[in-house]
């Protein structure tokens, strides 16, 4: 019965991360679900284990779920479903300004790059467009060249745009860190580099781009747009105390006042039995040692 318990927990936390996952932008997502899995593997592993199973440790992992992720999570679809559910502050939105403004200082995102990619994909061909791992320069209508670059990847000639993949060695023989493959492209003296994976289509990877252009100019249309889960779930797990995000409905600070609650049980919760743990861990050595 206990282990269907663990089971069905582990199975809500993991519900909860896909659907956080659905609504978070890929750099929030590297950060934040391998994270979450990690902690849920290891409170699994506790939960499971013989030395803690009659622990209490049910209660526990309940209470950090709640607090590490039910919460946050909410707050965060609550905030997407309706912006004013949420008061943010000057501060905060000054400071994802600031965050915009230096992808606009890096030409990431810039207008130029967006019009010849644009046209990329009105006036190249299929033939060129629907390539992968390989391009030639005498297939380009619309684009002076195009190749990619990066440390996986050489040209076999100065003539050609045919490429092989290699790798080299470091210091003792051991292979490099992997590094990031690029879709190079020039037209009118403008090198742009975009984010290329392994079999992508030129024309994927120009897409790619375009809707994640198409992301950045919402939000700099409408800051609040910038505020992802990250700047929820530093706020959440603080309670909302000295932050830039503050409930600003009904509905939302009753939750605050539910969630400060279960906060504070957690952690009377964690200091009333961690050291109960650690006396019986060490009495039982005591006793081992005297029977030995």
């Amino acid at each position: 019965m206990k282990n269907k318990v663990n089971i069905y927990l582990l199975v809500l936390s993991i519900l909860n991360l896909l659907i956080l996952l659905f609504f978070l932008e890929l750099k929030e997502s590297l950060i934040i679900v391998p994270f979450s899995f990690t902690l849920l593997y290891l409170f699994y592993l506790l939960k499971t284990s013989k030395k803690y199973k009659n622990e209490g440790l049910n209660i526990l992992f309940i209470l950090f779920y709640l607090a590490i992720l039910f919460f946050p999570t909410f707050h965060f679809l609550s905030y997407k479903v309706n912006e004013n559910n949420y008061y943010l502050s000057d501060y905060l939105k000054d400071a994802a300004n600031h965050r915009l403004e230096i992808k606009k200082n890096d030409n990431q995102f810039s207008t130029l790059n967006f019009g010849i990619i644009k046209n990329i994909l009105n006036y190249e061909s299929d033939l060129t467009l629907n390539k992968s791992e390989f391009f030639k320069l005498k297939e380009l209508n619309y684009l002076d060249s195009v190749r990619l670059s990066g440390e996986t990847f050489k040209a076999i000639s100065d003539s050609s745009y045919n490429y092989i993949k290699h790798q080299r060695l470091s210091g003792g023989g051991l292979p490099k860190p992997r590094q990031n493959t690029y879709l190079t492209i020039f037209k009118n003296n403008n090198k742009i580099n975009l984010f290329y994976l392994k079999n992508q289509t030129i024309r994927k990877t120009l897409e790619n781009y375009l809707n994640g252009y198409n992301s950045f100019y919402e939000r700099t249309k409408n800051i609040n747009k910038e505020i992802g889960f990250i700047d929820f779930w530093f706020a959440s797990i603080s309670s909302f105390k000295f932050s830039e995000i503050i409930p600003n409905t009904y509905l939302t600070k009753s939750l605050w006042i539910f969630q400060s609650i279960i906060s504070f049980v957690l952690l009377f919760y964690i200091s009333t039995n961690i050291p109960q743990l650690t006396i019986k861990k060490n009495s039982k050595k005591k006793k081992n040692d005297k029977q030995k």
